[in-house]
């Protein structure tokens, strides 16, 4: 006899049979109309809703034979159990499975089975509704179907207590996340791929005037005007095709308001799966107010550019030409004048920031790259900062570490120069009087990495996590110079990912910090060779 396997996932399915709190309970007329039905409408002695318990199978309703459970060793429905599919032997005496088991073998005399799972909503099978009979028969592929019928019923009502359990938590699971999509600020609209509305938050409601209510199964064709369809609807080709679970439009969608005034919108949209059917979230922000603001910072900044930076610098030239002027003005005087250069040239450089500040939120950050070596670029950044350092008794040194046709780049000289000029000053500014700081140039990989390292106090731990966010400072005691904008770094991690490079650093608390930014390597071309 061929005793049944056991499932690999027997204690899940002995779990998900347990909460049913099914087994050992009195019969019900629900279960035995179906085991009545069945032994009618096959013709057969007998017909049973079996569940397979850990050492049993056990009856819950069992027409044409006076059974409640027997063994599982010797159960037909546990082998069904565990295939997880239909078992119907015709003639279990042809059977080497069934031949010599008790159930054929014994008084029940059976000769003839056909069961189908009846499984969990988990997906387990816990047991089988079987017709079985005391001689061998066909079974046709219809019967195969009003059997599924059958078990689908017994099934259902097996289930029925966890079903609506399930559909209660799903209620109450719906109505929260109603509370909360009416709760949001923002306008969310969910559609299928033929644009079909199937949710419509109150701020969806508001920004259009629509009732939620009317708009359920509507197309949002006829919410949205037609010129925002088409670029909504190919984001949706395109993030449907893709493996991203969202995407942000590029543009602003232009819409109306219910009073027919237009207004611009930013959209988001989140993509799930549902019954393996494609569903898409929109989540639509009103950026008027926005917008109204972005017009005001660049007012403000245009100001700033051309109000401010303009008599700023030709202050500053001014003040250069009196230092130039060697031996003719007191002492006191020429210190007040560097004081005054110093100044100006912090200013120049705060304005120049908040400008790129400006750059980067509107996406016009751009760069011109040519290639170029690394090595005698850094070497010119470097002279150009030695009275710098100088200035604060910090000597700097180079290790390229490469030949220059080794160390070849698509840069923009001007912005790369702007990187390295800030972590230079900074690295100066937090060395100690007497100290070092150097510049490396080596390959990482498929990238030129330059870094500056030096021995200053270290970046707090705390600070690190931040380093690289706007207005982000670390001001150690010790530290040479003014507090600056604190907005470099992050103009510089900008700049180098606008490259298709990285930035990052390394720092040890007392020992100093190394800043790095890696750029991809160029092939050397043949002349170069």
């Amino acid at each position: 006899m061929a005793e049944a396997l056991i499932p690999p996932d027997d204690e899940l399915r002995l779990a998900d049979l347990y909460a049913l709190d099914v087994l050992d309970t009195v019969a019900e007329s629900r279960f035995d109309r179906i085991t009545k039905a069945a032994q009618r409408l096959f013709d057969v002695p007998m017909a049973a809703v079996c569940l397979i318990d850990r050492h049993r199978q056990w009856f819950k309703s069992c027409a044409g034979a006076d059974r409640s459970e027997a063994p599982r060793s010797i159960s037909v429905c546990a082998h069904a159990v565990y295939d997880g599919q239909p078992l119907i032997v015709t003639d279990m005496t042809q059977d080497v499975r069934f031949i010599d088991n008790p159930m054929v073998t014994g008084d029940m005399h059976l000769r003839f089975y056909a069961g189908m799972p009846l499984k969990s909503i988990h997906g387990r099978p816990l047991g089988t509704l079987f017709v079985a009979g005391w001689k061998p028969r066909a079974f046709s592929g219809e019967d195969r179907l009003w059997l599924a019928d059958l078990a689908a019923w017994a099934e259902r009502e097996l289930n029925l207590r966890e079903l609506e359990q399930a559909n209660a938590d799903a209620d109450k699971s719906g109505r929260r996340l109603r509370v909360v999509m009416d709760s949001a600020a923002d306008a969310m609209i969910a559609v299928d791929e033929q644009l079909q509305m199937h949710t419509f938050n109150r701020a969806a409601s508001q920004m259009f005037g629509k009732a939620a209510d009317s708009m359920i199964g509507q197309s949002l064709r006829e919410l949205l005007p037609a010129t925002a369809i088409a670029p909504l609807a190919e984001c949706l080709r395109t993030l449907l095709a893709s493996a991203q679970p969202h995407h942000r439009m590029p543009a602003d969608l232009q819409l109306v308001a219910p009073d027919g005034t237009p207004f611009p919108a930013e959209v988001r949209i989140g993509r799930t799966e549902i019954g393996g059917l494609a569903c898409f979230t929109l989540i639509i922000r009103d950026m008027t107010e926005q917008r109204e603001l972005d017009a005001m910072k660049s007012a403000f900044v245009a100001t700033v550019s051309h109000e401010l930076r303009t008599p700023v610098t030709s202050i500053q030239g001014a003040v250069k030409l009196m230092l130039s002027m060697e031996g003719t003005l007191p002492e006191p005087h020429v210190r007040l004048l560097d004081i005054a250069e110093k100044n100006c040239a912090r200013l120049v450089q705060i304005v120049n920031d908040i400008l790129d500040l400006e750059k980067m939120d509107g996406g016009q950050l751009t760069i011109h790259c040519q290639l170029q070596s690394l090595g005698p670029w850094v070497r010119h950044a470097m002279v150009t900062l030695q009275p710098y350092a100088e200035s604060f008794g910090v000597t700097l040194g180079c290790d390229t570490g490469l030949a220059d046709a080794e160390a070849l780049c698509h840069m923009d000289e001007h912005r790369i120069t702007q990187v390295l000029v800030n972590l230079l000053s900074n690295a100066i500014k937090f060395s100690k009087h007497g100290g070092a700081v150097q510049v490396r140039i080596h390959r990482m990989g498929s990238s030129l990495r330059v870094s500056v390292v030096d021995r200053g106090a270290g970046i707090p731990e705390e600070f690190r996590h931040r380093i690289f966010q706007r207005f982000a400072q670390v001001r150690p005691d010790d530290a040479n110079g003014p507090a600056g904008t604190g907005l470099g770094l992050a103009i510089c991690k900008a700049i180098v990912e606008q490259h298709g490079g990285v930035i990052g650093f390394e720092s040890t608390a007392g020992k100093g910090s190394t800043f790095y930014f890696d750029l991809p390597l160029t092939p050397v071309p043949a002349e170069y060779h």
